[in-house]
């Protein structure tokens, strides 16, 4: 399937294992370059060197707190500095309390 997504940049949070890995995957396969956020450093970065191996695409990976304003603005000027824009957004943050 064309998504049209080749040259386009995806945020992708809560993005180092389960459904937002699994979106991140899809969004690499489909030709997104990606930044991808997590709170665990070893799991994102981990995450982020199996699609680039996977995919080919480039994933700059990032320590994430969605729950933090400051955390977010971070991750918001890295992928800004490393991309030049973003494309898309996947808030994939949330569960149980």
């Amino acid at each position: 399937m064309d998504l049209k997504l080749k040259g386009k940049v995806a945020m992708v949070a809560a993005s180092s294992k389960g459904l937002g890995y699994g979106i991140a995957q899809a969004l690499a396969q489909e030709g997104a370059s990606l930044s991808i956020g997590s709170r665990t450093k070893k799991d994102i970065e981990a995450a982020a060197e199996k699609l680039r191996n996977e995919t080919g695409v480039p994933v700059l990976a990032n320590v994430l707190d969605s729950s933090n304003p400051q955390s977010i603005r971070k991750w918001t000027d890295a992928t800004l500095k490393e991309f030049g824009g973003i494309d898309k957004l996947v808030v994939n943050a949330g569960g149980p309390p």
